[in-house]
């Protein structure tokens, strides 16, 4: 292999002073071949020293089969594993190459679609069980329930007291409450808005939580 400056010398025998390949083996002193590969390179050629052997790549393997088993196993914790079976390597030469794999066995993460709904659409309940009896009068108090609808477009939403948990309860209140709120989809509609929930859509009955 010639070195830089004798491919450099090489290409300007040749290109600029327009002398023979034989004329130039007998200047040099190097091969037909040497002279061929010379001119026919389109680079001047580098010295790349070979890849020397990393102490982590018998281990490689078994590196691949802990993070198989648990993606998050933390460094310290998989070196040690490695040390029982012989690995001497530094602590770096470790921590960069599960820099470089560890992603590859870690679960992908989930992706979220933001879901929009049309006016009318949808309204969502949910029962809400006070901590203390509702008074219902004559000194008596009774266990009660709330049972809050929202409408997903408006967002505007309210809630109903009911002292049963019975399905005719609810089903009786959540049509009231339906009815009620069905306007607010079509007002914010025809605005072309979303009211953002304020404290007149939420029940009133939370005081009775105390």
């Amino acid at each position: 292999m010639v070195r830089v400056e004798q491919w450099a010398e090489i290409r300007r025998l040749y290109f600029v002073k327009r002398l023979s390949i034989k004329e130039i083996v007998r200047r040099t002193g190097h091969g037909r071949n040497t002279i061929r590969r010379a001119l026919r390179a389109g680079e001047s050629p580098r010295y790349r020293r070979s890849p020397r052997p990393s102490k982590l790549d018998p281990f490689r393997d078994e590196v691949h089969r802990l993070l198989r088993a648990d993606p998050r196993l933390p460094g310290k914790r998989l070196r040690e594993l490695l040390e029982e079976q012989g690995y001497v390597g530094s602590k770096t030469i470790l921590d960069d190459y599960l820099r470089e794999v560890r992603p590859l066995f870690l679960p992908r993460p989930r992706t979220f679609q933001r879901t929009s709904y049309r006016p009318g659409a949808l309204c969502q309940f949910d029962l809400w069980e006070p901590s203390r009896e509702i008074p219902v009068g004559s000194g008596q108090t009774r266990r009660g329930y709330v049972v809050i609808g929202c409408l997903t477009y408006s967002r505007a939403g309210g809630g109903t007291l009911i002292f049963s948990k019975e399905a005719r309860s609810w089903a009786n209140c959540s049509s009231r409450r339906v009815r009620r709120r069905a306007t607010s989809d079509d007002r914010a509609d025809r605005r072309g808005t979303h009211p953002a929930p304020s404290h007149s859509t939420r029940p009133r009955l939370l005081t009775a939580n105390g």
